[in-house]
């Protein structure tokens, strides 16, 4: 049968239970529609999704779409145009033009787009479709926003450790709170996620779902600011303290663990964390050796190991594809040469060096999290709301989305998104800049004062500030002494 002889329809809900036809309801208007226009219906497409928002997939819309651009059919039926899309006239209006020699059926708006005395119909009903869309997520916004400001707790599920009042408040739960408090202390002793998870599934704890216990189960909580006792929201796929609009942290209920305990919780999570260019790797044990994470093989790029008295390339010790020049030297020299070295970069840089300022920002992110986490939010806010107001000037100038009736919202759109920008760089500005005392680790004599009192761990941290990592090459030929310059190759925090 030919293209032109067929129809496809999309049926949309936004979800079950609510008061918007049914899809059979949908479908069957569609396909009286079809009898009735002598047309064949040849695939119903069908999304349970809402349509107002641009990060949900549809996938059957885009099937939909896809089947019209590529000629499969030249009719596409929708019940109405609200079904089909509440995103706007302007992304309406650019599909529907990229649909040149097909159409779509608005059926109950009596609306089609092959009708050129429709267009701007389509527009207005679109038009409305968003802003009914906007208005009922306004209303949400506005509803959620300010039981949040008011410290109430809106999600449906409760954090592991509490219990929600009937007026909406957390309150702590004396069953399973002493297991937050565990998970907190056995953390900073130095227990690893992986041995704490394997710990309370043989003691038959049950986890916050039911089962057993993850190590993602467990960073959440250790990383969730309502155990310190403030409301949150996502970021990304982290908790982070949810603010109000004054830049303020809610508070949403009693804490179960101070800020203190939840700062080394993960500094300790931190301290166990290998790195590799910059990017994380996952949870370890914590390390007995200085140089375990930051040493790399030249020849093949790997971590260099602790085998024995040496560091050696995993290729050799652990096999795996071979390495065409693995390195190895003895540990007790190479720890030398490398804290040697630390110590010397540092005591021989200016204050206002980049290297001094990325050390500087580390033992800041490590030694008053809080206070960086906080200026790092304020500052990620500033850039947010400058790529949204650059956006909406993109929106009007380059890709001329607000030409027309569209024009219109434009003027409150950029009033909107100026006020952001100056809100946030009024709370940038009102934070104080934080101050690190690292005058220690720029004196020849204290530094190493400071290295021979620190702990292992703690010599790891310092090296940490400073060094991104090593990289060690193979001796150029056996019985030769260690030498560090031939052999490493820092790189260091600022490059």
């Amino acid at each position: 049968m030919e293209p032109a002889q067929l129809v496809d329809l999309y049926i949309r809900r936004s979800k079950t239970g609510s008061l918007e036809l049914s899809t059979a309801a949908q479908e069957a208007r569609g396909r009286d529609w079809a009898a009735r226009n002598n047309l064949t219906v040849r695939t119903v497409w069908t999304d349970m999704k809402s349509g107002s928002r641009a990060d949900v997939k549809r996938p059957d819309y885009d099937n939909a779409l896809a089947a019209l651009r590529n000629g499969e059919v030249r009719t596409l039926w929708a019940y109405k145009l609200d079904r089909f899309s509440r995103m706007g006239a302007i992304a309406v209006l650019t599909i529907l033009d990229e649909l040149s020699g097909s159409r779509v059926i608005f059926d109950s708006d009596g609306l089609d787009s092959a009708d050129p005395t429709h267009r701007r119909m389509i527009m207005w009903r679109a038009e409305d479709a968003k802003e009914e869309a906007d208005r009922i997520g306004g209303r949400l916004k506005d509803t959620f926003g300010a039981a949040k400001d008011a410290g109430l707790w809106v999600p449906a599920k409760v954090p592991y450790g509490f219990i929600r009042t009937v007026g909406r408040k957390l309150a702590v739960d004396n069953d399973t709170a002493p297991i937050v408090r565990r998970i907190f202390a056995n953390t900073i002793e130095g227990v690893s996620t992986p041995k704490l998870a394997r710990a309370l599934n043989e003691e038959g704890i049950p986890a916050p779902s039911g089962g057993r216990w993850s190590t993602s189960t467990l960073y959440g909580i250790l990383r969730h600011p309502a155990y310190i006792g403030y409301a949150s929201r996502l970021e990304g796929h982290k908790r982070v303290a949810y603010r109000d609009s004054k830049g303020n942290r809610v508070p949403i209920g009693p804490a179960i663990v101070s800020e203190a305990t939840q700062a080394q919780a993960e500094q300790a999570l931190n301290s166990r964390t290998v790195y590799k260019n910059g990017a994380k790797r996952g949870n370890r044990a914590t390390p007995t050796h200085l140089l375990t994470g930051l040493l790399r093989c030249a020849g093949c790029d790997r971590t260099l190991v602790a085998s024995g008295k040496s560091y050696r390339c995993t290729s050799a010790s652990l096999g795996g594809r071979e390495c065409p020049a693995p390195a190895m030297a003895l540990r007790e020299a190479v720890n030398d040469a490398v804290a040697r070295a630390w110590a010397n970069r540092l005591a021989a840089s200016e204050p206002d060096r980049p290297l001094i300022k990325a050390v500087a920002k580390r033992w800041l992110s490590s030694h008053k999290p809080e206070v960086m986490a906080e200026r790092d939010s304020a500052v990620r806010a500033v850039k947010d709301a400058q790529a949204g107001l650059q956006d909406l000037l993109d929106a009007r100038w380059k890709r001329k989305e607000f030409e027309g009736p569209a024009a219109a919202y434009f003027p409150s759109l950029l009033a909107d998104a100026e006020s952001a920008v100056e809100s946030a760089q009024h709370r940038l500005a009102e934070l104080p800049e934080p101050m690190a005392d690292i005058s220690y680790l720029l004196d020849s004599e204290l530094v190493w004062e400071a290295w021979e009192a620190a702990s292992l761990s703690d010599q790891r941290d310092l090296l940490r500030l400073a060094i991104d990592r090593v990289v060690m090459c193979k001796a150029p030929g056996k019985g030769k002494p260690f030498a560090p310059l031939e052999r490493l190759t820092f790189v260091w925090a600022s490059e």
